[in-house]
């Protein structure tokens, strides 16, 4: 998966705050980031669709990924898609 240029993660139901983004590589090697969306937009424009480019993150094989949506009082399915 190293060819791997980003990220599209889809939350069941959260559309507004922060969804924090882990990435282990095989190395061990952990990297953080966190995805922030406004809830000044309105709420039929809105999208469950998170986006993350990993051009310039320094990640070798992605071995994991580990989601955390720090706001959700309830755990929340999500589905992860590579973009090649």
């Amino acid at each position: 998966m190293e060819d791997v240029q980003g990220l599209e993660i889809v939350t069941e139901g959260t559309d507004t705050g922060q969804l924090l983004v882990e990435i282990i590589d095989g190395a061990g090697e952990k990297t953080r980031t966190k995805l922030v969306k406004s809830n000044r937009v309105a709420a039929n424009l809105r999208s469950n669709r998170w986006a993350l480019s990993l051009s310039g993150l320094p990640i070798g094989q992605i071995v994991r990924i580990k989601l955390r949506l720090p706001k959700s009082e309830k755990q929340e399915a999500a589905t992860i898609h590579f973009i090649y």
